[in-house]
């Protein structure tokens, strides 16, 4: 048994060294504000950490725009979001974070967010948001699951439309409202 022991701390100690060394390897690849008391960094490792710098944390919501045409498959999607255009298909993780120490809150995840994401595999909602915004994951195929704070209370049009690795959901008791096609051509 002490032997056991012995060998999971020292598993342990290996496994942490290497969380930490690939964290310090990562290079901030992109940095800035995201809306109302919100900012993000993107790291070359896939991460989108967002932080709230502020009271009452609002993501932008965000707009797109399509050329060419959609019944020939020949077209283009923007969004204006800062890390969308560069960044869409390297983003894998994104964590939305608090800051408890000053009490700063992220309360709102604008619409298009975090739409459109090629490899988007998981997402860390903070248990103080309230509203998604529309079509705020829309199209993330690789999403298979997301739970939701029991803080939300909307989950806006289209929210996650299109999510089709989407699987599971766990949707709080407190939400009252759920937009038109919100969970529309996902795996659900």
């Amino acid at each position: 048994m002490k032997r056991l022991c012995s060998i999971i701390v020292i598993l342990s100690m290996i496994m942490s060294s290497f969380i930490a060394y690939s964290e310090e390897t990562a290079t901030i690849e992109s940095s800035g504000e995201c809306g109302t008391n919100m900012e993000y960094k993107l790291y070359s490792d896939g991460r989108l950490i967002i932080n709230t710098t502020g009271e009452n944390g609002v993501m932008s919501d965000f707009e797109w725009q399509r050329s060419g045409s959609v019944s020939s498959g020949n077209y283009k999607i923007w969004i204006n979001g800062p890390w969308y255009n560069n960044y869409r298909s390297t983003i894998s993780n994104i964590e939305i974070i608090n800051n408890d120490t000053l009490g700063y809150k992220c309360k709102t995840i604008g619409t298009y967010n975090c739409a459109y994401f090629d490899n988007l595999t998981s997402v860390v909602i903070p248990s103080t948001v309230e509203n998604i915004g529309s079509n705020a994951f829309n199209n993330d195929k690789k999403l298979s699951e997301i739970m939701l704070p029991e803080s939300v209370k909307t989950i806006g049009d289209n929210a996650f439309i299109s999510c089709s690795n989407l699987k599971n959901v766990t949707i709080p008791s407190n939400v009252t409202s759920i937009g038109k096609g919100a969970f529309e051509y996902s795996g659900i």
